[in-house]
C-alpha cells in the first residue's frame, strides 16, 4: 500500500471508531450493530468475553452505560483487509448502577467485510495504579 492509501484506510477506520464510541455513549445498539463483525470477540478488562450478540444486549439493556469515551496515543498497523489499533481509552461508565472511570490500554482489530470496516476483536487491560 502507498502512503496515501494507508492514510485513507486509517481515516476510514478512525471515523468508524468515532461512530462506534458515539453509538456506545448513546446506547444505540442498532448503529453499533452496523459496525460490529458477526464474528466479534470483545474481551473486557475483567477477562470476560462477549460475542457480538451478548455485547449488543449489554448495550441495549444498559447493563453498562457509557457516559464519555475517548481514545488517545493510538498506534496503527494497516494491512490489506486488516487494521490493528492500539492505544489508551479514557471515559466514564456506569456498570450495574456503579459509576466508574475507564482508563485502559486496548487493542482493536478491524476487518474489511463486504466493502465496510467492522470491528472484529477488542481487548482491554486496566492500567495499574501508579504509586
Amino acid at each position: 500500500m502507498h502512503a496515501a492509501e494507508l492514510e485513507r484506510v486509517q481515516a476510514r477506520v478512525s471515523a468508524a471508531e468515532d461512530r462506534r464510541y458515539a453509538a456506545m455513549v448513546a446506547a444505540d445498539a442498532a448503529a453499533l450493530a452496523d459496525l460490529l463483525s458477526e464474528t466479534l470477540i470483545y474481551v473486557h478488562t475483567t477477562g470476560d468475553a462477549d460475542t457480538r450478540q451478548s455485547y449488543l444486549d449489554a448495550v441495549r439493556t444498559r447493563f453498562v452505560e457509557y457516559r464519555h469515551l475517548e481514545r488517545r496515543d493510538e498506534r496503527w498497523v494497516i494491512r490489506p483487509g486488516l487494521v490493528l489499533s492500539a492505544g489508551r481509552q479514557l471515559g466514564l461508565s456506569i456498570l450495574q448502577g456503579k459509576p466508574g472511570l475507564i482508563d485502559v490500554a486496548y487493542l482493536s482489530a478491524w476487518t474489511l467485510e463486504d466493502g465496510r470496516w467492522r470491528l472484529t476483536a477488542w481487548h482491554a487491560t486496566r492500567y495499574a495504579p501508579t504509586r
